[in-house]
């Protein structure tokens, strides 16, 4: 685990668009677990920006830090995480995070947030896919990072593709009630589809590893798959009968937010695709509860804070099971 340990480059937050808020639906009982997920990419951080593309924070950000993308995606994720309902922890998978952008999120969201999951080019390396938790709300009891390679456990790429993709597994425990249960978060190849749908099946095979080691627990699965519903590495998942996907599981009258996508690139007016999912596991051994669904607005203060929208859902795990 990785804990936060530097200082804040943030001097002020901005208002966050609208999340879910805290729900009043039935209350939690003494056999059920209320969590928060999240799915969000939240773009490299890089100097060659694409059009319309603010910098993740620079120099210059000091005096005009609405011209920078960070404090918007660090202020959003505060807004989210506050806004989970009573006593549910949150777990935040984010996909194409560089070290320092992982640095800057973590310690800004306060002293307890700690991070699981390698750089996809080793140790901090490269984009990550970390999963986000707070320690003073959960545990971490197994961790790992995993190519979608025919080499898991080795720095590795698929074959024919131009760069490594991983998988992280997190075996969390909820302090408050002690049950167990696994998280997964995974970022797929944005080119080639018949890799897609190879990558996911090496992530499924990695969690059934970590299933396998710690027990039948419930399992769910956050990431950018680069596929929109039906296609490729969404339609293996669909057909493998082991999740399904959180859109569906929730009824529609509690599903919120823009639904177009959660792709929009940094230009306004460009057709918005679905490529990020959460998914919980339907074996039978991991019953889930969809509560609600989000897909959060990208654009704050006119910028583009991420060429992708966060993926908010609130789940119950029935631990009475």
């Amino acid at each position: 685990m990785r804990p936060s340990s530097l200082l804040s480059p943030l001097g002020l937050f901005f208002a966050a668009p609208a999340v879910l808020a805290q729900t009043s639906q039935a209350p939690l009982t003494g056999d059920a677990l209320d969590l928060r997920l999240v799915t969000f990419n939240i773009r490299y951080d890089t100097s060659a920006r694409e059009p319309g593309e603010k910098p993740w924070w620079e120099s210059g950000c000091g005096s005009d830090p609405a011209g920078c993308r960070m404090p918007h995606v660090v202020d959003q994720l505060r807004h989210i995480i506050d806004a989970a309902p009573a006593g549910a922890p949150t777990l935040v998978g984010l996909q194409e995070a560089l070290a320092n952008q992982i640095t800057d999120v973590v310690i800004n969201l306060g002293d307890s947030w700690q991070y699981i999951g390698d750089g996809r080019d080793g140790g901090s390396r490269g984009e990550h896919c970390p999963i986000l938790y707070d320690a003073n709300a959960v545990e971490v009891l197994h961790e790992r990072t995993r190519w979608l390679s025919d080499t898991p456990e080795t720095v590795s790429k698929y074959r024919g593709i131009g760069q490594p993709r991983v998988v992280t597994i997190g075996v969390f425990r909820d302090l408050a009630s002690g049950e167990r249960f696994i998280h997964a978060n995974t970022h797929l190849d944005a080119w080639n589809a018949n890799a897609r749908a190879a990558q996911i099946q090496i992530a499924l095979t990695q969690i059934s590893i970590v299933q396998a080691s710690f027990g039948p627990l419930p399992v769910s699965l956050s990431g950018d798959f680069n596929t929109q519903p039906g296609n490729d590495a969404h339609l293996v998942m669909l057909e493998s009968g082991i999740m399904r996907e959180l859109w569906d599981l929730t009824e529609s009258n509690r599903r919120a937010g823009p639904t177009d996508g959660t792709w929009t690139t940094f230009s306004p007016g460009y057709p918005a695709e679905r490529l990020d999912y959460i998914w919980l596991g339907i074996d039978g051994r991991s019953p889930w509860e969809a509560r609600q669904y989000e897909i959060v607005d990208n654009v704050i203060d006119g910028v583009f804070i991420s060429d992708h929208r966060a993926v908010v859902g609130d789940v119950r795990l029935s631990t009475g099971a």
